[in-house]
């Protein structure tokens, strides 16, 4: 291990600043996706007009008491923030925004339901249900009245292809969901990817 290894450094160390670093080494991609994820769900669509505003208020939401210290210091040392602004420019936010003005965007909506396992891959006909508990990002209803499921992710990669295949199953079955729990029927389903932008399935 390097002498200048920081997590190292902290490992070795009483120092109170050299445990706030291992504190921050410890701040993993679960961790991270959780975070980024719970700031997109409390930030208000009304007050942003402008990535300047979407900085402004992810710092805002920052300061909540939902969010530890540990928190902050890991997002701040990721630089998340400049990543997560540019969702402000997307057209995606302007249709979310839309329907956060007509009262018709949804945030963290969860569900419960019964999926036949061999749906799932592991059974065959006849062999079960098994009982899907989840949480969709977001969905909204756009004026035709149709629901658009969006899925926010924090992956590296900036292939889409990659992103796509990767996460058209869990997307389905939100589509899925919202079709068979809310009797709702769904046009599009969106990922918003902090490295590679708007991904349509």
């Amino acid at each position: 291990v390097r002498s200048d290894d920081p997590a190292a450094a902290a490992a070795k160390s009483d120092d109170p600043a050299a445990e706030e670093v291992k504190d921050t080494e410890t701040y993993d991609a679960a961790g991270r996706g959780t975070l980024i994820h719970r700031v997109y769900e409390l930030i208000d669509f009304k007050r942003i007009d402008s990535a300047e505003d979407m900085k402004k208020e992810i710092e805002r939401v920052l300061t909540l008491d939902c969010f530890s210290e540990d928190d902050r210091a890991g997002f701040y040392e990721r630089n998340d923030i400049e990543l997560m602004i540019r969702f402000a420019d997307t057209e995606l936010f302007g249709r979310m925004k839309e329907a956060d003005r007509r009262g018709k965007l949804y945030k963290e909506a969860e569900f419960t339901m019964g999926v036949p396992s061999k749906e799932l891959g592991i059974g065959q006909e006849g062999s079960g249900t098994v009982i899907i508990q989840g949480i969709i990002d977001g969905y909204f209803i756009d004026e035709d009245g149709k629901a658009v499921i969006m899925d926010y992710k924090s992956d590296k990669t900036a292939n889409k292809l990659t992103l796509i295949k990767r996460y058209k199953p869990q997307l389905e079955l939100y589509a899925k969901a919202l079709t068979g729990i809310r009797g709702l029927k769904v046009k599009e389903k969106i990922i918003y990817s902090l490295v590679a932008g708007e991904v349509k399935l």
